[in-house]
């Protein structure tokens, strides 16, 4: 517990230690207790619901998430608006794999084959003439040396949809495209057949195979590895199709400075964005119905110009070396970085300035039309477009309000409303003039009458506000448990190869089993448009890097939708803030920020000189529970010298915490364990300087820093 918790139950402990305490009766009374409580609270929580919507939580939806898309579409939803996108996207049988072109890449590269022809070269895949009219599309091609083939066609098969002998077994079973394994093995047969009667060589490679070998040369030490497991990790973008889960990024938390003081005629300010999410939801631009898919022909914009497209863009595109904050986001090493260079972020560089050229800088990935038109004016530029989903209409346009409007007034004007009157004991004419205000900022008029503070209100209606758009991005190929008490559910469990059992346990004569499908097998999302919840991604971190540009060098850290950074006391605010939707408030606003250290991504510390004089810390470190004890031996200052050492690239000694933790252990019972956890600094998303500022991955300044 916190140290204002501790001092309240000992200060009740030390007025009831001495009473009698029958642990297993308060116990009883405890659990009886908290399943009322449970009982009454989720029945006026079903109530409140009902009020609101009329559809009744427990039989439409077994999370919030799933009732509240289920709200939006039976009553707010209009028609031809939102698409069915399926997990794998349009045309999935047709799109090469990434695994293919990342082998035949490495093939190309490994053997020397600059004359390899794939879906990436200029060219395109090969297409082969298979007589009647019907033409192929070799996966790779190598022209011939000589007059004793036409070429060597090389295939990637795919397991599941080929027939693998040795991954599928049962022949007879059917798979994703409706056909049993062994018939799509014969056609696969047939295909090299016809090909090596054309003339052409045919070499196949499993998908099986290339990844037992992946895992063979990872296995090995490094002077041995054929640097097939290396090439596939430094390029995990390869691919040639659009997956709108490449598109998907999270927020973006980033150091700038790691430690910084607020000298004198300077001020600390840590601004928040109001309700991030729902505002982009609430004002910013959707795609509606179905996208065109191209692939073919694309147009190219000029320099700094914008993209000929609306919607969803996969290119690869090179970087300026000096743009600060960085704009587009990639992955690499399993990390969002927001990089002028690809291969410092792959290692990680700190050692010096970036060398790399162009091509090495350079990476590729699927962004929107707004987060690419802003990189484009910043001095991006595009080398190469690889395909496009285009939207041909937009929610904004023409005069229409944003897809979410209507959902988003709907729990705002109750959060609103729940929240209470702004300040105490305002006049009649002071409310009226609040309401009015109110309206005329946001469009939404507020119910005097229902203006009174509910926390359990507010909280349900600021529930609803950012739990709907994720709903449109929820993975297909989540865990799932089941119960099976017959031995045919069973054997029909763990031989269903479309199905990877992840544990098995047995609880007298019944087994608990938890599975996930295969990718080839994923059910699609009912609700499933990863467009949407990509797109809102990618609106809100529009909102925070336009904050980022405006405060410049002076900021400090950023995390989704906050901003800590400095400013001239002497000067107009860099931000201004306000009370509405998307406007910027005070995370401070009673208090002078005289310090702020930064630690890594979700872990800093604040030194507030509070209105009275007296100087607080705040201290928030991911992943650890800053009770009292541990906030007894971790301080601000401690947080301050770990992070000053390392700057200096000085030994850090990690800080040790203990903390309470629950695990469910295989009978099903709870067991309490004491776990450990250790913190020390560390950046691994820019180039960090002497003096503790970051620098994005690659950064090359045209003046000293």
């Amino acid at each position: 517990m916190g140290a204002k918790k501790r001092e309240e139950f000992l200060k009740w402990y030390g007025e009831h230690h001495q009473q009698q305490y029958d642990f297993d009766r308060e116990l009883e009374e405890y659990c009886r207790s908290d399943v009322n409580l449970l009982r009454k609270g989720f029945l006026e929580f079903r109530k409140m619901y009902m009020n609101i919507t009329e559809l009744d939580p427990i039989v439409n939806g077994c999370t919030i998430a799933s009732y509240l898309m289920k709200v939006y579409k039976i009553t707010l939803l209009e028609p031809d608006t939102i698409s069915y996108i399926r997990e794998k996207g349009y045309n999935a049988f047709q799109n090469q794999s990434g695994l293919a072109l990342k082998y035949l890449s490495w093939l190309k590269e490994a053997n020397q084959w600059p004359i390899l022809q794939t879906k990436l070269s200029d060219e395109g895949e090969k297409k082969i003439d298979l007589g009647g009219g019907k033409f192929f599309l070799a996966d790779g091609f190598i022209p011939p040396l000589d007059s004793s083939s036409k070429g060597t066609v090389i295939e990637i098969d795919g397991c599941h949809l080929h027939g693998c002998l040795k991954c599928f077994p049962v022949r007879q079973d059917i798979a994703i495209n409706k056909k049993t394994h062994s018939m799509n093995h014969n056609l696969t047969m047939r295909k090299k057949m016809r090909l090596e009667k054309l003339g052409y060589k045919v070499v196949n490679h499993r998908t099986c195979d290339i990844l037992a070998e992946i895992k063979e040369d990872k296995k090995k030490a490094s002077e041995q590895q054929s640097g097939l497991s290396k090439f596939f990790k430094d390029n995990e973008d390869m691919h040639a199709h659009i997956d709108l889960r490449e598109a998907f990024f999270g927020g973006r938390t980033e150091v700038f400075q790691c430690l910084k003081t607020a000298v004198k005629g300077t001020r600390i300010k840590y601004l928040d964005v109001c309700s991030l999410y729902p505002y982009v939801c609430r004002s910013k631009s959707y795609m509606l119905g179905e996208p065109e898919i191209i692939r073919e022909n694309f147009d190219y914009p000029d320099a700094r110009q914008h993209v000929k497209y609306k919607g969803f863009v996969r290119c690869t595109v090179l970087p300026p070396t000096d743009v600060r904050p960085a704009v587009l986001p990639m992955r690499c090493n399993g990390k969002l970085y927001f990089a002028c260079c690809k291969a410092c972020a792959q290692v990680e560089n700190q050692d010096g300035q970036c060398t790399h050229t162009d091509e090495k800088r350079r990476f590729t990935g699927t962004w929107s039309h707004f987060e690419l038109n802003h990189a484009l004016e910043k001095g991006y530029q595009i080398q190469k477009i690889h395909e496009v989903w285009e939207w041909k209409r937009w929610s904004n346009d023409l005069g229409e309000s944003s897809l979410f409007q209507t959902y988003i007034d709907k729990f705002l004007k109750i959060k609103v409303e729940a929240s209470g009157w702004p300040k105490l004991n305002m006049t009649d004419a002071e409310k009226t003039a609040y309401v009015v205000d109110y309206e005329r900022h946001s469009g939404i008029k507020l119910d005097p009458s229902k203006i009174c503070y509910n926390e359990g209100l507010r909280w349900l209606a600021k529930l609803s506000l950012n739990s709907h758009w994720g709903k449109f991005g929820q993975r297909s190929n989540v865990a799932s448990s089941v119960y099976i008490e017959t031995y045919e559910d069973f054997f029909k469990l763990v031989t269903d190869e479309a199905l990877e059992v992840l544990s098995l346990n047995l609880y007298g004569s019944t087994f608990v089993a938890r599975y996930r499908r295969k990718d080839y097998a994923v059910n699609d999302n009912e609700s499933g448009n990863v467009a949407i919840a990509a797109l809102t991604t990618s609106h809100a971190r529009l909102e925070l890097i336009k904050i980022l540009e405006k405060v410049g060098p002076q900021a400090i850290y950023c995390d989704t939708d906050s901003c800590i950074f400095t400013e001239d006391e002497n000067e107009p605010p860099l931000l201004n803030t306000g009370v509405y939707l998307g406007d910027l408030t005070d995370e401070v606003p009673e208090g002078k920020i005289l310090e702020a250290v930064c630690g890594g991504c979700k872990a800093y510390g604040l030194k507030i000189e509070k209105a009275n004089g007296t100087v607080e810390h705040s201290v928030k470190l991911r992943g650890i529970t800053l009770n009292y004890e541990n906030t007894a031996k971790f301080s601000f200052d401690e947080l301050k010298r770990l992070v000053s050492q390392f700057i200096k690239k000085e030994s850090v000694v990690p800080a040790v915490f203990s903390m309470n933790s629950l695990k469910k252990r295989k009978g099903g019972t709870i067991q309490t364990f004491e776990m450990q956890r250790t913190y020390k600094p560390v950046n691994g998303k820019g180039r960090i300087m002497d003096n503790g500022q970051v620098l994005p991955y690659g950064y090359r300044a045209n003046s000293p820093l």
